[in-house]
């Protein structure tokens, strides 16, 4: 299963959208400002990443969950929040329920350029990396939600701020950091919107073999200029980036899959298996194989 793009579409001149599922991750509704109910095709089950921020609330249930290169089982009521561009999904959830809130605030938006939401920068860096909060937090974000679901306009955005309030106010010892690898891009305003498809590109095409020709007819830039700002925006070099988002994706499928150690190498984009071990290990100072009994997983 490859890594999607999960295409929010927040709503114009819109902060967040607002999700519910009742019994199966896959049959979302959204819950919008008029009081209508709009159905959707959940992705939560599958590895997929998008740009917007989300906030999980797993009410009732328990199965694995994925954010990023971190693997557990979980068991409701869960709470965590999901920074951009951190692939994550909730495979075998089953009959569980929650909400969700998706959400945008960066410089460019409205609320994003408000002073006083300074407050949110460390937890939303920390997010980057998955948060997981846990504490009485849990219960009053739930209690958040479930009224958010049925409150106008001006309501749901008082009640959107003071949950992102309450999580900021969390001590740190109710945070758990989830995932050792980001790919958050650095927020600068040259050249973000290509840089950003650059990032889509390599995330929506892991398993191929991708060089820097393919991203370069992407972004429309020479080789140098790319390079240089490809850098500038994710912290790392193309070929480092291509390494660490592979070794990613094929946690995952070590933890999840049966397929064997060579299968999942390929399938993660690399055509080597010696070179998919040595980066591996380098990664994770431990060899596929000890990951995959690690997470619980016998494999081939």
């Amino acid at each position: 299963m490859a890594l999607a793009l999960e295409q929010i579409g927040l709503e114009p001149r819109k902060s967040f959208r607002f999700l519910t599922w009742t019994d199966n991750l896959s049959d979302i509704v959204r819950c919008r400002a008029d009081g209508s109910r709009l159905k959707l095709a959940g992705r939560g089950d599958q590895w997929h990443f998008h740009p917007e921020y989300e906030l999980t609330l797993v009410s009732k249930g328990k199965g694995k969950c994925f954010v990023g290169d971190h693997v557990e089982n979980i068991q409701s009521p869960d709470l965590v929040l999901i920074g951009p561009n951190l692939p994550h999904c909730w495979p075998d959830l089953g009959t569980s329920s929650g909400f969700a809130l998706q959400f945008v605030l960066d410089s460019n938006h409205p609320l994003g350029q408000l002073h006083e939401m300074r407050a949110l920068e460390t937890m939303l860096q920390d997010a980057n990396f998955g948060i997981r909060f846990t504490g009485p937090v849990v219960q009053r974000i739930e209690h958040a939600m479930r009224a958010l679901a049925n409150l106008p306009m001006l309501g749901r955005l008082a009640k959107f701020i003071e949950v992102l309030a309450e999580l900021a106010d969390v001590p740190k010892h109710e945070q758990i950091r989830l995932s050792d690898s980001n790919l958050m891009l650095i927020h600068q305003e040259q050249n973000m919107p290509v840089i950003s498809h650059a990032v889509s590109f390599i995330l929506n095409n892991l398993e191929k073999e991708i060089g820097i020709n393919d991203l370069l007819e992407v972004t429309r830039m020479s080789k140098p200029t790319f390079s240089r700002h490809f850098k500038s925006h994710t912290g790392r070099s193309l070929t480092a980036f291509l390494n660490e988002v592979r070794i990613v994706n094929a946690k995952r499928l070590l933890a999840e899959t049966n397929e064997s150690i060579t299968e999942i190498a390929f399938a993660s984009g690399f055509r080597n298996l010696s070179h998919f071990n040595v980066q591996f290990r380098r990664s994770s100072a431990e060899s596929p194989r000890d990951y995959r009994k690690r997470s619980g997983n016998s494999g081939i």
